[in-house]
């Protein structure tokens, strides 16, 4: 599989879990009680599958490769991601907050939390579709073919490191198993 097909297939799953988060800010915002273990279920998903490994493929391995190839890091499209990532990492550090409060029939809470998911899934969402429409085509253009191999490798290894081996499915299924709940 390319480099940037693993990227867009996390992206994928990114989406079903922000869907998710945005089910679970209608119900919350509805002073409907969301189960907590639910809540906590996607914050691992966000810190784990999201942080420590998605964003780490791309500012580990294909920014660098990017920057290698004449794309500015201090500047422009890479600054730009890097920039998005820290910003979506805040509204995380304030989901968990939020999180760590709420307790099911607290309304208040449940406001804060959807406030801080809706911001975080609304600025990942933009994210992904910049990443998807100018980053990813831009590395395939200006990246060598080998390169892009090398990127595929340290990409399975970034997963092994902070996901294990086979965790990719074990994560997808996580997704797929709270879309049942939210989104049908």
């Amino acid at each position: 599989m390319r480099y940037t097909e693993m990227l867009r297939q996390d992206h994928e799953d990114i989406q079903t879990v922000l869907a998710i988060l945005a089910e679970m800010s209608n119900r919350l915002e509805e002073d409907a009680d969301v189960p907590p273990d639910d809540l906590a279920t996607v914050l691992r998903y966000l810190d784990v599958f999201v942080t420590q490994s998605h964003n780490a493929k791309e500012e580990e391995a294909l920014y660098p490769a990017l920057a290698e190839v004449g794309l500015p890091p201090d500047s422009g499209p890479i600054a730009l991601m890097m920039a998005e990532h820290q910003m979506v990492q805040n509204f995380l550090g304030g989901l968990h907050e939020a999180i760590a409060r709420y307790k099911p029939g607290d309304s208040d809470d449940g406001h804060m939390i959807a406030e801080y998911a809706r911001n975080y899934a609304l600025l990942f969402s933009k994210h992904i579709e910049q990443e998807d429409q100018v980053i990813y085509p831009v590395a395939d253009q200006r990246l060598p073919a080998e390169e892009q191999d090398q990127l595929a490798k340290r990409f399975e290894e970034i997963e092994r490191q902070t996901i294990g081996a086979g965790g990719h499915d074990r994560w997808h299924r996580m997704a797929h198993d709270l879309a049942q709940n939210y989104l049908n």
